[in-house]
């Protein structure tokens, strides 16, 4: 094996990392507007709402979107990475690691 295939390898192995964070961030950011449109009031009761806990709670749903995007299987990031990663490197993922879910299912599945 020659450097030059090396190197091919090596910038695609980079490019799917940066791919399977932002397919992560991804289903994240949608998870985020989810619980925010979701949200409901936690009593009006005695203490006034301020700008602060609306920062504290977004910040809160943020992190919750992030764990929850970490831990889905078969997600948004599965399908989107699964479906991108072919533009990057075709049908041949021996050279390059696995798909990012052992589990995972074909969109045209979805569709048919």
């Amino acid at each position: 094996m020659n450097v030059s295939k090396v190197d091919s390898i090596a910038q695609k192995n980079m490019q799917l990392e940066k791919l399977k964070k932002a397919c992560a961030d991804f289903e994240a950011l949608l998870y985020h507007e989810m619980f925010k449109s979701s949200k409901t009031n936690f009593g009006d009761g005695l203490l006034k709402k301020t700008l602060a806990d609306d920062v504290y709670k977004d910040m809160f749903y943020m992190e919750v979107s992030k764990i929850a995007a970490e831990r889905s299987e078969n997600g948004v990031k599965d399908l989107l990475y699964n479906f991108l990663s072919k533009s990057i490197v075709g049908n041949d993922y021996s050279k390059y690691g696995k798909k990012l879910s052992e589990n995972t299912f074909n969109y045209k599945d979805i569709l048919a």
